[in-house]
């Protein structure tokens, strides 16, 4: 026996001596219980409702009333409508309200009235990151005029809730979702085809975040939404500690008057303004500027790789709008972006991919452009990069610095005027060679991954991979654990140039089984491990991991299980019977994890990937100890 079979066999044959873990508190929710007189209808409700599986409430609002602290409130599948299932509050309660199955077989219909408040939840109460709201369908919110947070399907002031894995969309009078004086995390969710039109100019179609707020908004598609300020995102900023984050998000295909994708402004003097790192703005559209973002005095605190690709806007900035960055005391940098194809439709429109400008008030705007790539772009002047004065007498002043960028075709697609603009390295101005692979379109061609030529922007920026990094979201990402090769690949060396795409290769790749997966106890059964290394050219030393879950509630987590050296593009396979006794306990569904990890030391660690791991679980389901 091994030592990865006989850890792994030791982890089995312990499992018994755990305790069971205390099951979580649980109200149930189900417009359609077999106990229920008026299906679909909240106001006939089965006379025995208690929230338990047998008499859930038919009303979410139901629940949460009868709900203590720490509970979850399970919806079950169904499309929730009438008193009870919109306008909803979470009272200040630290809780759960959570799908059953997922949002697209669980919906809220706030069935909206023009002119009339009907919303999903609202938090209002002070509720912290205690208070979650997951795997739900909103829609069809709509908002009285004079009450702009109820047109939104998700209304948040001065509370600090986590908004995660939720369809919001079809609502209007409002974004879909308002954050107010908030720290609220908006995490995974599908923002969609939502349309602000409150009364007076409205801000942010998808997501809107105004006051003093530390939000959090990462990882979230954020599309085909409209408003006047911000069609996916609106940041309206007050001064505060720290600053909004929008961090990693897909905003594509929003509308806007100004700031088609995102609309940012900074309403008073103060450095700290919104984070926008890591995020893909494609395909928005704005009315006058900034078709992919518009910034108006709000110097983010980072803006850092982001991918600005077929906006456009009809004046000025088809893939950034910045008007008075910089104030009198910050410079602006704006770094590993890749800014391309975006348009200014105008027949004397400026600044096809980016537009740094100043009003006619004594401003300076300070920006330097690091690592970045600005090619494709189309204006009237200056189609990949434009710097001026917005008014007939401007007194305020544009500086640019070009820091290790590729701007395509160089400076026959750059407008000065009477601004200024320093090359503070060699600024390349080839071709980029873009190549479409699995993680998007603005990757680099490699001859490594299988292009015929070599992208000039390939380690051509200003330091290493491994020291350009992020740090606005819950964990910091480095550039070098990220991919700008069409076979996902991760970045190395110097960096590259432009945007980097998140990597989903995997150098180690799993499979675990259990035969047979079912009996009774006690329980014989054969477990099978295949660790298989995915490098085609260096063999790998893998090590494997596992986790178990027992039916009874013990839990095992973190057995090393050793490790094995695995031929390139070869597999290590290994069987072992497995024998569970005849405990009560153990009846019901158990389940083991297997995790690996490429653990192959220096130097034969180095690129081109970095060692990452990939997990199968094996389960057996006992129905009952054999007399």
């Amino acid at each position: 026996m091994n030592r990865f079979t006989w850890i792994v066999a030791a982890a089995v044959l312990l499992l018994f001596v755990c305790v069971p873990a205390p099951a979580q508190t649980t109200i149930h929710v189900d417009d359609d219980a077999p106990n229920d007189p008026g299906p679909g209808d909240p106001s006939i409700s089965d006379p025995l409702e208690d929230g338990s599986a047998a008499h859930p409430y038919d009303a979410i609002q139901e629940a949460i009333d009868a709900a203590s602290h720490s509970v979850t409130v399970l919806v079950a599948d169904g499309t929730y409508l009438g008193e009870g299932n919109r306008n909803m509050s979470f009272l200040g309660k630290r809780l759960t309200v959570r799908s059953a199955n997922g949002p697209e077989a669980c919906i809220v219909d706030c069935e909206g009235v023009p002119g009339e408040d009907r919303f999903g939840f609202e938090f209002v109460s002070n509720e912290t990151v205690n208070a979650v709201l997951e795997g739900l369908t909103i829609t069809n919110a709509s908002g009285a005029a004079g009450s702009p947070g109820h047109g939104s399907g998700v209304h948040i002031a001065g509370s600090s809730p986590v908004v995660t894995g939720n369809h919001i969309t079809a609502c209007t009078g409002g974004p879909g979702i308002l954050c107010g004086n908030s720290g609220a995390r908006i995490i995974g969710n599908t923002v969609a085809n939502n349309t602000n039109d409150a009364t007076g100019t409205s801000h942010g179609g998808g997501i809107a975040i105004a006051g003093i707020s530390t939000a959090l908004v990462s990882g979230n598609t954020i599309s085909g939404n409209s408003a006047d300020m911000g069609g996916g995102i609106s940041v309206t900023h007050d001064a505060a500690p720290t600053a909004p984050r929008i961090i990693g998000n897909l905003i594509s295909g929003n509308q806007a008057v100004n700031g088609g994708g995102i609309y940012a402004r900074q309403l008073y003097e103060d450095p700290v303004s919104p984070l926008i790192e890591g995020n893909r703005i494609t395909d928005n559209e704005a009315g006058e500027y900034g078709g992919g973002i518009y910034l108006d005095a709000a110097e983010p605190a980072s803006l850092a790789n982001n991918l600005l690709a077929g906006n456009q806007a009809v004046f000025a900035g088809g893939g950034l709008y910045a008007l008075n960055l910089d104030g009198d005391t910050l410079i602006t940098t704006m770094s590993n972006c890749t800014v391309a194809d975006n348009s200014v439709s105008d027949s004397l429109g400026d600044g096809g991919g980016v537009c740094l400008t100043v009003d006619d008030f004594d401003e300076t705007c300070t920006v330097t452009l690091v690592d970045c790539i600005l090619a494709g772009n189309q204006a009237d002047a200056g189609s990949n990069l434009w710097l001026g004065g917005n008014g007939p007498s401007v007194s305020g002043s544009v500086t640019a610095t070009l820091d290790h960028c590729l701007v395509q075709d160089g400076a026959a697609t750059i407008r000065v005027g009477h601004m200024t603009l320093v090359q503070a390295s060699p600024v390349l101005t080839d071709d980029p060679l873009f190549a479409a692979g699995p993680a998007g379109d603005y990757l680099l061609a490699q001859t490594a991954a299988g292009q015929p030529a070599d992208s000039p922007a390939l380690d051509a920026g200003s330091d290493l991979a491994t020291n350009i990094c992020t740090s606005g979201g819950d964990e910091t990402i480095c550039l070098d654990t990220l991919t700008t090769r069409t076979d996902q690949g991760t970045d190395s060396g110097t960096v590259d140039l432009g945007y980097h795409y998140p990597s989903t290769w995997t150098s180690v790749l799993v499979s675990f089984t259990c035969s047979p997966d079912s009996g009774t106890l006690p329980f014989q059964t054969v477990m099978q491990v295949v660790l298989t290394n995915a490098y085609e050219v260096t063999s790998r030393r893998i090590a494997g991991r596992i986790n178990v879950e027992l039916a009874g509630g013990q839990s095992y987590g973190g057995w090393r299980a050793g490790f094995t050296n695995v031929g390139p593009g070869e597999a290590f396979s290994q069987a072992w019977p497995q024998h569970i006794p005849a405990l009560g306990s153990l009846v019901g569904n158990n389940v083991f994890t297997l995790l690996a990890m490429d653990v192959t030391p220096a130097p034969f660690n180095q690129p081109p990937n970095p060692p990452s791991g990939d997990t199968d679980t094996a389960a057996c389901t006992v129905t009952g100890v054999a007399p």
